[in-house]
């Protein structure tokens, strides 16, 4: 069982054979662009729908942030279930001032982990994070539903733990935080998500995702994460996850690995 966000949950994958052996991650300018163009052509398709909400994992906090490069919203997710939960679907709206819808994550075509929670602990609070959403104005309110989850939990999540993030300035895209991520199982695991949210007292104040894009068993890989928001002085809270499951749908990765 995970304990916390500081926690982090590797499970059983479903191996997808190929692809790069190299860290993989994106800045947030170029995410919006691909975004928009997922999108295209799919109007014949179904976004992802919460029909019937969780019992027993709900949104505590939401929040949305926007700078230059682009739209991200934070939700802290609460189990009050013993058990852990795996691929739970996390819908949200954006709304205006005015209550007018300005974006959300339904649209078809947008990549798993930015509809879906990879693992939420049992008993415990974990970060959820779209940092790529595309919105027609500005956000001042989010709503967020969480529901119920198809995919068969693993029968063991091991625990895990990356480096504690180091930021520096990278010309071109601002802030990135790296480290490294080492998998402790005897499974090569493959697109694990990396988030990371920075906070200042209570009150989040920017966050990101990175993909590592193959971890070898018992070695060690970079990860890279850039941010929408500011996370210098903040406290920095980090998980790291595979996106594909034994049993879960298989979806492109959104940050280029496949």
């Amino acid at each position: 069982m995970i304990n916390g966000t500081a926690r982090i949950a590797f499970a059983a994958l479903a191996i997808l054979f190929g692809g790069s052996s190299l860290a993989a991650c994106e800045s947030s300018q170029s995410k919006n662009e691909k975004l928009k163009a997922q999108g295209a052509g799919l109007e014949q398709e179904k976004g992802v729908a919460v029909a019937e909400a969780n019992p027993t994992v709900k949104a505590v906090e939401e929040t949305s942030i926007t700078d230059e490069n682009g739209t991200a919203v934070i939700v802290r997710l609460k189990s009050t279930d013993s058990r852990d939960q795996v691929d739970l679907p996390v819908i949200f709206d954006l709304a205006d001032a005015s209550g007018q819808s300005v974006g959300d994550n339904a649209t078809p075509g947008i990549q798993r982990t930015l509809t879906h929670a990879t693992v939420v602990p049992g008993k415990s609070e974990t970060w959820w994070v779209n940092d790529q959403v595309v919105a027609a104005g500005e956000a001042s309110k989010v709503t967020v539903k969480v529901g119920r989850s198809e995919t068969p939990v693993p029968k063991s999540i091991p625990d895990f733990k990356p480096t504690p993030p180091v930021l520096k300035n990278d010309p071109v895209d601002g802030i990135v935080a790296s480290g490294k991520a080492t998998n402790p199982t005897a499974t090569e695991q493959r697109k694990v998500l990396i988030t990371i949210v920075a906070t200042k007292g209570k009150k989040v104040v920017a966050a990101g995702r990175g993909v590592i894009a193959k971890l070898k068993p018992n070695k060690a890989a970079r990860y890279s994460v850039f941010f929408i928001g500011n996370p210098k002085g903040a406290k920095l809270e980090i998980s790291a996850t595979p996106t594909l499951f034994e049993g879960a749908p298989d979806s492109p990765d959104a940050m280029g690995t496949q």
